[in-house]
Protein backbone atom coordinates (compact mmCIF):
# COMPACT_ATOMS: atom_id res chain seq x y z
CA UNK A 1 0.00 0.00 0.00
CA UNK A 2 1.15 3.33 -0.89
CA UNK A 3 1.02 6.55 1.55
CA UNK A 4 -1.93 7.96 0.20
CA UNK A 5 -4.14 5.16 0.27
CA UNK A 6 -2.88 4.47 4.19
CA UNK A 7 -3.86 8.43 5.09
CA UNK A 8 -7.14 7.79 3.36
CA UNK A 9 -7.71 4.37 5.50
CA UNK A 10 -6.70 6.49 8.74
CA UNK A 11 -9.18 9.39 7.53
CA UNK A 12 -12.04 7.11 6.73
CA UNK A 13 -11.79 5.28 10.31
CA UNK A 14 -11.54 8.91 12.26
CA UNK A 15 -14.51 9.78 9.89
CA UNK A 16 -16.38 6.30 10.47
CA UNK A 17 -15.64 7.03 14.68
CA UNK A 18 -16.88 10.91 14.78
CA UNK A 19 -20.11 9.11 13.35
CA UNK A 20 -20.44 6.53 15.02
CA UNK A 21 -20.03 8.21 18.58
CA UNK A 22 -20.91 11.86 17.34
CA UNK A 23 -23.15 11.52 20.82
CA UNK A 24 -20.63 10.63 22.98
CA UNK A 25 -17.99 13.53 21.08
CA UNK A 26 -20.21 16.24 21.51
CA UNK A 27 -21.13 14.98 25.31
CA UNK A 28 -17.64 14.99 26.55
CA UNK A 29 -17.04 19.02 24.86
CA UNK A 30 -20.39 20.03 26.74
CA UNK A 31 -19.19 18.66 29.49
CA UNK A 32 -15.75 20.47 29.35
CA UNK A 33 -17.60 23.25 28.70
CA UNK A 34 -19.44 23.11 30.92
CA UNK A 35 -16.91 22.58 33.72
CA UNK A 36 -14.40 25.23 32.61
CA UNK A 37 -17.73 27.73 32.69
CA UNK A 38 -18.70 26.50 36.43
CA UNK A 39 -14.61 26.57 37.32
CA UNK A 40 -14.69 30.37 35.86
CA UNK A 41 -17.60 31.23 37.22
CA UNK A 42 -16.67 29.64 40.66
CA UNK A 43 -13.39 31.67 40.62
CA UNK A 44 -15.36 35.04 39.78
CA UNK A 45 -17.53 34.30 42.98
CA UNK A 46 -14.29 33.46 45.35
CA UNK A 47 -12.84 36.49 44.11
CA UNK A 48 -16.20 38.27 44.74
CA UNK A 49 -16.59 37.03 48.38
CA UNK A 50 -12.69 37.42 49.52
CA UNK A 51 -13.09 41.54 48.55
CA UNK A 52 -16.58 41.63 50.25
CA UNK A 53 -14.71 40.04 53.64
CA UNK A 54 -11.89 42.50 52.90
CA UNK A 55 -13.87 45.44 52.55
CA UNK A 56 -15.57 44.67 56.01
CA UNK A 57 -12.69 44.07 57.34
CA UNK A 58 -11.21 47.08 56.93
CA UNK A 59 -14.48 49.40 57.03
CA UNK A 60 -14.64 47.74 60.84
CA UNK A 61 -10.83 49.32 61.17
CA UNK A 62 -12.05 52.51 59.92
CA UNK A 63 -14.50 52.69 62.40
CA UNK A 64 -12.56 51.35 65.45
CA UNK A 65 -10.07 54.23 64.02
CA UNK A 66 -12.84 56.87 64.59
CA UNK A 67 -13.99 55.59 67.69
CA UNK A 68 -16.88 54.43 66.33
CA UNK A 69 -16.28 50.93 68.29
CA UNK A 70 -20.27 49.77 68.41
CA UNK A 71 -20.03 49.86 64.62
CA UNK A 72 -16.57 48.54 64.15
CA UNK A 73 -17.23 45.99 67.06
CA UNK A 74 -20.62 44.52 64.97
CA UNK A 75 -18.57 44.47 61.85
CA UNK A 76 -15.59 42.45 63.63
CA UNK A 77 -18.08 39.82 64.88
CA UNK A 78 -19.68 39.16 61.12
CA UNK A 79 -16.40 38.92 60.02
CA UNK A 80 -15.41 36.28 62.87
CA UNK A 81 -18.64 34.63 61.79
CA UNK A 82 -17.47 34.21 57.88
CA UNK A 83 -14.87 31.84 59.09
CA UNK A 84 -12.33 33.03 57.02
CA UNK A 85 -8.90 31.84 57.34
CA UNK A 86 -6.78 35.08 57.27
CA UNK A 87 -9.70 37.88 58.67
CA UNK A 88 -11.25 36.14 61.21
CA UNK A 89 -8.19 35.53 62.87
CA UNK A 90 -7.70 38.94 62.44
CA UNK A 91 -10.75 40.48 64.17
CA UNK A 92 -11.38 38.28 66.78
CA UNK A 93 -7.27 39.66 67.56
CA UNK A 94 -8.81 43.07 67.42
CA UNK A 95 -11.88 42.46 69.34
CA UNK A 96 -9.73 41.09 72.38
CA UNK A 97 -6.88 43.27 72.07
CA UNK A 98 -9.68 46.61 71.52
CA UNK A 99 -11.43 45.01 74.48
CA UNK A 100 -14.64 45.69 72.42
CA UNK A 101 -16.58 42.13 74.13
CA UNK A 102 -16.52 41.63 77.70
CA UNK A 103 -18.44 38.58 78.10
CA UNK A 104 -16.12 36.03 77.86
CA UNK A 105 -18.27 33.50 77.06
CA UNK A 106 -19.20 35.24 74.24
CA UNK A 107 -15.14 35.17 73.26
CA UNK A 108 -14.88 31.52 73.91
CA UNK A 109 -17.45 31.09 70.92
CA UNK A 110 -15.25 33.01 68.63
CA UNK A 111 -12.41 31.44 69.75
CA UNK A 112 -14.08 27.91 69.09
CA UNK A 113 -15.03 29.64 65.60
CA UNK A 114 -11.92 30.08 64.47
CA UNK A 115 -10.53 26.65 65.90
CA UNK A 116 -13.42 25.02 63.26
CA UNK A 117 -11.68 26.79 60.51
CA UNK A 118 -10.21 23.69 58.22
CA UNK A 119 -7.79 26.15 56.20
CA UNK A 120 -6.29 27.22 59.32
CA UNK A 121 -3.32 25.55 59.94
CA UNK A 122 -2.18 23.24 62.59
CA UNK A 123 0.35 25.80 64.20
CA UNK A 124 -1.61 28.59 64.32
CA UNK A 125 -4.87 26.81 65.33
CA UNK A 126 -2.33 26.11 68.53
CA UNK A 127 -1.52 29.28 68.94
CA UNK A 128 -4.87 30.14 69.35
CA UNK A 129 -5.77 27.26 72.07
CA UNK A 130 -2.89 28.96 74.00
CA UNK A 131 -5.00 32.17 73.49
CA UNK A 132 -7.65 30.46 74.26
CA UNK A 133 -6.36 28.91 77.65
CA UNK A 134 -5.62 32.15 78.95
CA UNK A 135 -8.56 33.65 78.95
CA UNK A 136 -9.97 29.95 80.65
CA UNK A 137 -7.55 30.75 83.06
CA UNK A 138 -9.66 34.17 84.40
CA UNK A 139 -12.39 31.64 84.27
CA UNK A 140 -10.51 29.29 86.53
CA UNK A 141 -11.67 26.39 84.01
CA UNK A 142 -9.56 23.61 85.19
CA UNK A 143 -11.15 21.04 82.68
CA UNK A 144 -11.49 23.16 79.81
CA UNK A 145 -7.53 24.60 80.07
CA UNK A 146 -6.86 20.87 80.60
CA UNK A 147 -9.29 20.08 77.48
CA UNK A 148 -7.62 23.00 75.45
CA UNK A 149 -4.03 22.60 75.84
CA UNK A 150 -3.66 18.60 76.31
CA UNK A 151 -3.94 18.17 72.06
CA UNK A 152 -0.91 20.49 72.50
CA UNK A 153 1.20 18.71 75.19
CA UNK A 154 0.69 15.47 73.39
CA UNK A 155 1.57 16.55 70.28
CA UNK A 156 5.16 18.02 68.91
CA UNK A 157 3.58 21.33 68.30
CA UNK A 158 6.27 24.31 68.32
CA UNK A 159 3.60 25.77 71.23
CA UNK A 160 4.05 22.28 73.57
CA UNK A 161 6.63 24.40 75.87
CA UNK A 162 3.98 27.13 76.10
CA UNK A 163 1.58 25.19 76.47
CA UNK A 164 3.18 22.87 79.51
CA UNK A 165 4.43 26.10 81.17
CA UNK A 166 0.88 27.49 81.02
CA UNK A 167 -0.73 24.47 83.11
CA UNK A 168 1.82 24.24 85.70
CA UNK A 169 1.67 28.30 86.06
CA UNK A 170 -2.14 27.63 86.24
CA UNK A 171 -1.80 24.64 88.65
CA UNK A 172 0.53 27.24 90.92
CA UNK A 173 -1.80 29.95 90.53
CA UNK A 174 -4.43 28.16 92.35
CA UNK A 175 -2.00 26.71 94.59
CA UNK A 176 -2.00 23.11 93.81
CA UNK A 177 2.19 22.74 93.60
CA UNK A 178 2.21 19.36 93.21
CA UNK A 179 0.47 19.04 89.91
CA UNK A 180 2.64 22.52 88.71
CA UNK A 181 5.75 20.59 89.68
CA UNK A 182 5.03 17.46 87.70
CA UNK A 183 4.37 19.87 84.61
CA UNK A 184 7.26 22.10 85.11
CA UNK A 185 9.16 18.63 85.33
CA UNK A 186 7.37 17.58 82.08
CA UNK A 187 8.56 21.31 80.92
CA UNK A 188 12.29 20.94 81.95
CA UNK A 189 12.34 17.12 80.15
CA UNK A 190 10.77 18.48 77.18
CA UNK A 191 13.68 21.23 76.93
CA UNK A 192 16.12 18.85 77.33
CA UNK A 193 15.29 17.11 74.45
Amino acid sequence: MDEQTINQNWQDKITNFAKKNIKILIAIMTIFLIGVISFSIFEYFQNEKEKLISEKFINASIFIEKNKMVEGKKILEEVVSIKHKFYSPLALNIIINKKLEKDNEIILEAYDSILSIRSIDKENKNLFKIKKALLLFSMQDEEKIIKTLNPIINSKSIWRSEAIKLIGDYYTSVGEKIKAKEFYKLLNDNEEK
